[in-house]
């Protein structure tokens, strides 16, 4: 900890902030939060975490709401959540309690905010993550495709080193 090694080597701030090159009001600014430092969980990327949000229950139960479908397998897109937003806020319960959210945009801005919240993310199925079935023909189908290659390499008299395997997925 930087101001830990300015309290213990007697350097000036100047100093101090020089030699692990950073402003020297930021170790000020460090040395005068010090107590709220040291009690601040050490995952926490800032102290002040920002305007906190202004429907909390709304925004607990979108999230529940996400959970859920992404639990059932579901793909849940932003257009879905904003439009599952503003249907919550339309509950007699929501309007009941804060009857000021008639009036709200549920924009991109406050998806993306929402989103940073909670930590969820966009993510969209990748290829590879489903298990498809093979198909119970799966012998008979691989033999007679070689078959097909055979004739055709035998055919066209094509030389093994004109030929391939190539494997794709979507991306």
């Amino acid at each position: 900890m930087i101001v830990y090694y300015y309290e213990n080597n007697n350097k000036s701030i100047r100093g101090t902030a020089k030699i692990f090159d950073i402003q020297p009001k930021q170790l000020r600014d460090w040395k005068n939060k010090k107590g709220t430092l040291l009690t601040t969980a050490p995952h926490m990327a800032k102290l002040h975490q920002g305007k906190p949000t202004r429907y909390p229950k709304l925004e607990d139960d979108l999230f529940a709401w996400i959970s859920e479908k992404r639990a059932n397998g579901n793909a849940v897109i932003q257009k879905l959540i904003i439009n599952k937003a503003i249907s919550l806020s339309k509950s007699p319960e929501s309007l009941a309690n804060n009857p000021d959210i008639i009036g709200f945009k549920f924009s991109n801005r406050w998806l993306d905010g929402f989103l940073g919240r909670y930590d969820l993310s966009e993510r969209r199925r990748e290829a590879t993550d489903g298990f498809k079935q093979l198909p119970s023909d799966l012998i008979e189908k691989q033999n007679i495709f070689l078959n097909y290659i055979m004739y055709l390499r035998i055919h066209n008299k094509y030389e093994l080193k004109y030929m391939g395997n190539m494997d794709e997925i979507s991306m």
